[in-house]
């Protein structure tokens, strides 16, 4: 059964939602599309499905690993001298993110860096955007609904822009297309659910509504990614899984906190994924966590059935083989002062319950190393 609900965009979830695509399309009068993914999904079976339901579209399959300011812009060069009036993402959450980008720049002439979250004065952001269809193969931070961009920019820094008019028109989220996607990855996407959703859990701004959706992204991650991890076709942890993600982002309009400043200039230095960074930071993240914070700490414990939180974390991404460390990820031990000014300058922490300078996050990545 397919569920439809507009929290906090419209949604059709389900086993099959990525069916409703062509019907989509009529309904909102969308006739050109461009079908936005990674240069890795290029003859994917997931692709192909997509392509033979939308029948006439513009490709570009032109996603890097990490999202740079130059796909953005080569992106939405396409859409404008291919005429197109709509654009589709299809793939993971770094295919999300590029789609909200080049959504952005189509009709928004300023470097990406002066619409960056933090900026003063920052560029404006208007409604003038194309619609974005978003149809997740694997989730992560729950770009698929967030209203969400993060990209690495000319200038080599790593930066999120944030807005409402980013927010996607509609996703199709469809566990079934997950089904294909390797342990390896399926593991990456989960650990960046969830360090997105601690982020939100914990952020200082009040708001019930989204640190509820983000204790359920965290206890869904929790139950079903280490069996996502090694049954692959289980639909029921697939689900679960997509659900997180879902959750995760809706939840990120709560605010972020340490998890992403400290894996943002990891990732960067070391060239992993969020979520391998994520995972080799949550558990420092919530052992810095202040002393106020014990109710909300006590009350995942009890969501998760665990006795530590912390502990809980170890054991989760040792489950799903992403036991690391900044050693292991290649970065030294001499790095870490650098590390330190990166995730200092990176403004997601400024709303965790704790101040952090930079002694906090020297010590928060010795912790890590």
């Amino acid at each position: 059964m397919i569920s439809d609900f507009s929290f906090p965009i419209c949604v059709a979830y389900g086993l099959g939602a990525v069916e409703r695509l062509p019907a989509e399309l009529v309904d909102r009068a969308i006739h050109r599309p461009m079908l936005v993914t990674g240069r890795e999904m290029e003859g994917s079976p997931v692709l192909n499905r997509v392509c033979r339901l939308m029948q006439t579209c513009v490709l570009f399959a032109g996603i890097d690993a990490e999202p740079t300011e130059q796909n953005v812009l080569d992106g939405a060069e396409t859409f404008v001298i291919e005429e197109c009036d709509a654009l589709v993402a299809v793939g993971d959450s770094r295919v999300m993110n590029a789609s909200k980008a080049i959504r952005l720049k189509i009709h928004h002439p300023h470097p990406l860096s002066e619409y960056a979250f933090g900026i003063s004065p920052m560029a404006t952001i208007t409604s003038e955007m194309p619609p974005l269809v978003t149809v997740p193969v694997l989730g992560g931070c729950g770009g698929e609904v967030s209203a969400l961009a993060t990209v690495v920019t000319r200038g080599k820094r790593k930066v999120t822009i944030q807005s409402k008019y980013l927010a996607p028109t509609l996703a199709l989220v469809d566990p079934e297309l997950s089904l294909t996607t390797s342990p390896w990855e399926t593991a990456v996407a989960g650990m960046e659910a969830l360090g997105y959703s601690v982020d939100a859990y914990f952020a200082k701004p009040f708001h019930p509504l989204c640190e509820a959706l983000a204790a359920d992204s965290v206890r869904l991650t929790h139950q079903h990614l280490p069996q996502a991890v090694s049954e692959g076709r289980n639909l029921e942890a697939r689900s679960g899984l997509a659900s997180a993600s879902l959750l995760a982002g809706a939840a990120s309009a709560k605010g972020g906190g340490l998890a992403r400043s400290l894996a943002t200039a990891i990732s960067l230095a070391a060239g992993v994924a969020d979520g391998v960074a994520m995972a080799c930071v949550l558990p420092a993240v919530v052992n810095f966590l202040p002393e106020s914070e014990r109710d909300r700490i006590e009350r995942l414990e009890r969501l998760l059935t665990v006795a530590s939180l912390t502990q809980a974390l170890v054991d989760l991404r040792k489950q799903v083989g992403l036991d690391v460390s900044l050693r292991s990820l290649g970065i030294r031990q001499q790095d870490l002062a650098d590390l330190a000014q990166a995730s200092y300058a990176d403004t997601a922490h400024l709303e965790s319950p704790r101040a952090c300078d930079l002694q906090d996050f020297r010590a928060l990545y010795e912790q890590c190393w």
